[in-house]
């Protein structure tokens, strides 16, 4: 096996906690890059949102957002593959938030958009680095289907309604936890796993060829799905359980401990 593809999570995987990534980390990413192996992003993050990490990173290839919704080119900017949430189900999902005072957001062509300017929105905003639009009760009847709907809250509180959740819609949205307190809502399709399986399978690369890295709940089909999954240390026991590595944590260079070991030459 030599790895020809690396696929990334960004949040608690190429992150710190604090929201940077590490010089060693960059430098491994380089380094792989120059050894000819093609490194991507796959995230659950807006589009817009990876952007700026892909280009600091000097990643020109298609990066893997909302969980695999939309598969973008990072420089040319041409949709490689684009998969919409329904308009029936996204119209049930926001009424049933709605009815329940439950807090939840929708995205429509990379932008994202909240009914008010809360607390919530603005805690996303201040990760994601992209203001919301605030459209109050437009929000609930998007003019375009939308790539995502995403939920924002204390664990407690999505530990409880996850079920509800799972039960109402399970069959409708393909539903998962990004970190503890966010739920996101996608086209039943769409998962990491499937968006790097159709990034590879256009590049030409083999499945066994392709290592990806990744600490939560969405990144579980793409750590199956590779030739090397590897899980952060900081990722929870189910997500080890799926993969074939467990590297270093998200503050300790997991990932450039990661590619040196199994990638650089």
């Amino acid at each position: 096996m030599a790895i020809q593809l690396v696929a990334i999570d960004m949040d608690g995987t190429l992150l710190t906690d604090e929201l940077e990534v590490s010089p060693r980390t960059v430098a491994a990413i380089q380094a792989a890059q120059q050894q000819g192996v093609t490194v991507t992003i796959a995230t659950g993050r807006m589009f817009q949102s990876a952007k700026p990490f892909a280009e600091r990173l000097g990643v020109d290839v298609p990066l893997i957002t909302y969980n695999g919704a939309l598969v973008k080119s990072c420089r040319s900017g041409e949709v490689w593959h684009e998969e919409l949430l329904p308009m029936d189900t996204t119209l049930s999902v926001l009424a049933y938030f709605r009815e329940r005072g439950w807090y939840i957001q929708t995205y429509v062509d990379d932008e994202f958009y909240v009914r008010d300017y809360s607390e919530e929105a603005r805690t996303y905003e201040a990760v994601s680095g992209i203001s919301p639009h605030v459209v109050g009760e437009a929000m609930f009847a998007p003019a375009k289907e939308p790539l995502k709907l995403l939920t924002l809250a204390e664990p407690e509180h999505l530990d409880a309604i996850t079920p509800i959740l799972q039960t109402r819609f399970g069959d409708k949205v393909c539903l998962t936890r990004a970190k503890n307190h966010m739920i996101e809502m996608v086209n039943p399709a769409v998962n990491k796993g499937r968006g790097v399986a159709m990034l590879a399978k256009r590049l030409g690369i083999l499945q066994q060829d392709i290592m990806v890295l990744g600490d939560s709940e969405n990144d579980m089909t793409m750590l199956a799905y590779a030739g090397l999954g590897v899980a952060m240390d900081n990722a929870d026991d189910k997500v080890k359980a799926v993969a074939d590595a467990v590297t270093a944590d998200n503050n300790r260079d997991g990932v450039a401990l990661a590619i040196e070991k199994y990638v650089l030459k």
